[in-house]
């Protein structure tokens, strides 16, 4: 009997990740949300004097946003959780199956299952604003989102806990959001004072910048008001994601060979 190709064993793990979705009721839940979403920028909308579709799509695209990435990190983290719990991952680490294929055949399947929420978050703000407006916002959600889910997937396997691991992962997620605004305060006219408290402390918030990706540049809102995505913006967005998603699945990976299940 031969070894089944790597592209059928990762096919495999995606749509087992696509099906155990759907049967959770994952992208009904996504689009009850999403109605939600396009119900408040409806409201919020008929509030503005000027400009009225483009505050309606700014709102709902900062709602999405928030919306896919706490939904998307609550699925990874519950899923991985589960498999282990229930032993699952022991029956697959039983069959001739690298580790390294198995957690990057379980990454395909939650990048997947992002893609498809991302397609239906662009439905969604069509509705609102132009394609050509929605195509780059979309694309720069699913990199933000593959982010979230390589590092879910790590903290699910670190702490084997759902609300540690959602806490982390909250935690990174706002934090890389806002890091650029912390440094820009650390820096700001507000602080004169040249002690050796505030040196330190400035040092720390410019490392913890260096260390996190950058996320206040992905996604951003006035992209789709304005349609005002320009190729610097997306000359630091993909190299991120790349050196990311390589540095984060190497934790990840890390950590699953070092743990006896």
């Amino acid at each position: 009997m031969t070894k089944p190709s790597l592209f059928r064993q990762l096919s495999t793990f995606a749509q087992t990740i696509v099906q155990e979705a759907v049967h959770s009721r994952l992208i009904l839940t996504c689009m009850v949300v999403f109605a939600v979403g396009v119900g408040l920028a409806l409201f919020l909308g008929e509030i503005a004097i000027t400009e009225t579709r483009q505050i309606q799509s700014g709102i709902l695209a900062a709602f999405l946003r928030i919306a896919i990435v706490f939904i998307l990190t609550l699925f990874t983290i519950s899923s991985m959780v589960r498999d282990i719990n229930d032993n699952t991952v022991l029956i697959y680490l039983s069959l001739p199956l690298k580790r390294s294929v198995f957690l990057l055949g379980k990454f395909s399947g939650y990048a997947l299952v992002a893609f498809c929420l991302c397609i239906l978050a662009a439905c969604m703000l069509v509705l609102f604003s132009p394609l050509s407006n929605v195509w780059p916002w979309v694309i720069s959600l699913f990199l933000e989102s593959l982010l979230v889910v390589v590092f879910g997937l790590a903290c699910a396997l670190s702490f084997v806990n759902i609300p540690a691991a959602f806490a982390a992962v909250t935690g990174f997620y706002f934090l890389s959001r806002s890091i650029g605004a912390v440094v820009l305060m650390a820096h700001g006219p507000m602080v004169t004072s040249d002690s050796i408290g505030d040196s330190i402390m400035t040092a720390f918030v410019e490392g913890l910048a260096f260390l996190l990706p950058a996320l206040d540049r992905f996604t951003r809102s006035e992209w789709i008001m304005h349609g005002q995505a320009n190729p610097v913006e997306w000359s630091t967005i993909i190299p991120q994601t790349i050196i990311y998603l390589l540095l984060l699945f190497s934790v990840a990976l890390f950590d699953f060979y070092r743990k006896n299940f």
